[in-house]
């Protein structure tokens, strides 16, 4: 299996290297996992902590769970370059592989984190207009009492 950060800090906090380490909480009881390498961690919600994750290797799971496991999965890809002309050639290489595994739509992740945030724009913006009416009705509430004092007093 390969593990993130979080999981080697959260299960080998002196430091040590969890590659070779061994684990029997696997998905067939008959086979001891084994730690083959770290990855950095990936947020999965912005607003909760850091989780420890560990994925096994396909072989490992059921092949009746294979592709909804698939259709869950994410390649996230740093580049510089042009987007449009990286994503042929990612197809391919992932094609070349294996020709089952689904190819879904390209997302940029600063389309995927302004779409997690949606909801909470939606709440500064009703937040921001119910403050607005506040004040308006404030404003008015001030000017009724000072026309009602000036109105008395005349």
């Amino acid at each position: 299996m390969v593990v993130n950060q979080a999981f080697q800090h959260k299960f080998f906090p002196t430091g040590g290297d969890p590659v070779g380490a061994h684990i029997d909480d696997a998905p067939k009881a008959e086979l001891k996992s084994g730690i083959v390498g770290v990855v950095t961690n990936v947020r999965q919600a912005l607003r909760e902590p850091q989780m420890a994750e560990m994925d096994w290797l396909m072989d490992e799971i059921d092949p009746k769970d294979r592709m909804q496991n698939l259709n869950s999965m994410a390649l996230i890809v740093r580049s510089n370059g042009d987007l449009s002309a990286l994503v042929p050639a990612l197809r391919n290489a992932i094609h070349e592989v294996d020709p089952t595994v689904p190819f879904k739509a390209r997302e940029t992740m600063s389309g995927v984190v302004s779409e997690s945030l949606t909801l909470d724009r939606l709440e500064g913006w009703l937040f921001g207009i119910f403050a607005a009416l506040a004040l308006l009705l404030a404003v008015v509430g001030i000017f009724g009492a000072i026309a009602l004092a000036i109105g008395a007093a005349a």
